[in-house]
């Protein structure tokens, strides 16, 4: 199961900051994820066959905890300044 840390959305682009604990490969983890947040737009919108989603993605392993508080309190919640996108993230971190 993956564990989903922080969400950042604008208009042009989606970040996720996801943890899962079992060694899974990276093109596995964003295949099946586009593929299910795909269906789940889809069934909202009543759409099918319709690309939600770019082929290519950042796979930026996070470093250490610097790097990861960096992206948690700093370079995530700017994609909300001036109401431009969305920033959720989890109460439990």
């Amino acid at each position: 199961s993956w564990t989903p840390y922080a969400e950042a959305i604008t208009d042009t682009h989606l970040h996720l900051l996801l943890g899962w604990k079992s060694w899974l490969p990276i093109k596995s983890v964003t295949w099946n994820l586009k593929r299910l947040l795909g269906m789940s737009l889809s069934q909202h919108v009543d759409l099918t066959g319709c690309r939600w989603f770019s082929r290519g993605c950042d796979r930026t392993r996070i470093h250490d905890h610097d790097h990861f508080t960096h992206l948690m309190e700093t370079y995530l919640p700017r994609h909300a300044e001036g109401n431009t996108g969305l920033f959720w993230r989890n109460p439990n971190y």
